[in-house]
């Protein structure tokens, strides 16, 4: 008996050992030194109170200039979008929210990216979902998300300090440099800056760049919306009636995506009137602000990729965003009723070019509302170096070859009527070719 004790005790002590270690070698090999959603983890904490909760993933901290919307609401607001962020992930975090704030209002971004994603065949937390943990300090909250979130083979990697997708890395170079950061002060500041991205506080991401005014252009077309989810749907529901259980308001919106990307999914309406529908039927209004006014509605230079907003984009993002919620603006002055209204009533306009490469052969796609192709035109020059060559000027031909194009650049424009719509460089490198 007093051997089996023994063994007992021995294997306790090496088990709380082993997770000791872990829980050190985690904290090293973790790279998270410059990482956003510990930033805004870390700020949510920080917060004496927060009135307005902003709900989602990316579009949430690249949406809501927390400086500007607490002004027009005479309350605090916080954003706490990460990236990719999970239904499951948000509805943690509102628990945590509720928990620890006095919440007034939720505003839960519908990312189509997000809400159309399958239910999963099998639950496993990756990266997107230990992001959100700088958020949970409640131990059962924290432990349902993680039962919520894991099968039962994956609840090990799940729990353990290091293992797979928790961005564990070896290079000794970020290991020196956390270990600087730790002793210098600069780890545990609520700051995060890189070349073109710095964080304004309370959830907000401001970027920079920009796409310049008719620069749009992809290598690949998106592929159309699928359905909502029905995993997505069953955590909505469960986010409304904890708002019910809180007397919280609750309000579901879109943050505008890119005319751009709007017309290459082709089936946006689909989604939008799904989604309208399903939160008519609970006894909610969806704000979807893709069906924004030429007044109110995003240019390509408010935008640094084709669906999140840069510094410029959110400030106007976030002085409509107020003047709806917090000024209560008629809505028929700011939205089309329908995706389709909204079409209708678009001037003609190229948004963009999906530009493909296949032996050479080069072909330009209109991403447009034009339905006669006739009266679209391309100029087409090759840089290399300090030369310049002339491939085709003001052509309706969409398709041109180049056999020799190492280390060079394109330049390309596209004329609707014999107006300027788009101007375009393009490496080669984006076709995997130098």
């Amino acid at each position: 008996m007093e051997i089996r004790y023994k063994r007992f005790v021995k294997l306790i002590i090496f088990f709380v050992l082993f997770y000791f270690l872990c829980v050190v070698a985690a904290f090293f090999l973790k790279n998270d030194t410059v990482s956003y959603s510990r930033t805004i983890g870390r700020d949510f904490w920080k917060q004496q109170n927060i009135d307005i909760l902003v709900c989602g993933a990316s579009h949430v901290s690249h949406g809501i200039d927390a400086r500007i919307a607490d002004k027009k609401f005479n309350q605090n607001i916080f954003n706490s979008g990460t990236s990719s962020q999970s239904i499951n992930s948000t509805y943690a975090i509102i628990k945590q929210a509720i928990k620890q704030y006095d919440i007034k209002k939720i505003f839960l971004e519908t990312d189509y990216q997000i809400s159309c994603i399958p239910v999963p065949d099998e639950l496993k937390m990756t990266t997107k979902d230990f992001l959100v943990m700088d958020f949970l300090r409640d131990k059962k909250i924290k432990n349902d998300y993680i039962f919520e979130s894991s099968s039962p083979k994956n609840l090990l990697n799940a729990y353990l300090p290091i293992g797979n997708y928790k961005k564990m890395c070896l290079e000794p170079k970020k290991i020196g440099k956390k270990i600087i950061y730790l002793f210098n002060g600069k780890y545990n500041k609520i700051d995060y800056k890189t070349k073109n991205t710095y964080y304004a506080g309370k959830g907000c991401l401001l970027d920079k760049e920009f796409i310049p005014d008719g620069g749009f252009y992809a290598t690949s077309l998106r592929g159309g919306v699928n359905p909502i989810s029905s995993y997505w749907k069953d955590y909505v529901i469960k986010i409304i009636n904890l708002c019910k259980e809180n007397d919280i308001e609750l309000f579901f919106y879109t943050t505008p995506l890119s005319d751009f990307l709007l017309y290459q999914l082709g089936n946006y309406e689909d989604y939008h009137n799904e989604m309208k529908s399903f939160l008519e039927n609970l006894g909610y209004y969806f704000y979807d602000f893709n069906l924004l006014k030429p007044e109110y509605s995003m240019s390509d230079s408010d935008f640094y990729d084709d669906n999140h907003l840069n510094k410029y984009g959110i400030k106007k993002f976030t002085e409509c965003f107020c003047s709806v919620f917090a000024e209560n603006m008629d809505l028929e002055d700011v939205f089309y009723k329908t995706y389709s209204e909204k079409k209708l009533n678009s001037k003609d306009r190229i948004f963009g070019l999906l530009i493909t490469n296949l032996d050479n052969t080069f072909c330009l796609k209109p991403i447009t509302n034009v339905s006669d192709l006739s009266r679209i035109k391309y100029s087409v020059t090759l840089k290399n170096n300090e030369n310049k060559l002339i491939v085709q000027n003001k052509s309706p031909s969409s398709n041109f070859i180049l056999s020799d194009y190492k280390s060079s650049e394109i330049n390309i424009i596209s004329y609707l009527d014999d107006k300027i719509q788009n101007t375009i460089n393009i490496k080669f490198n984006k076709f995997g070719r130098y």
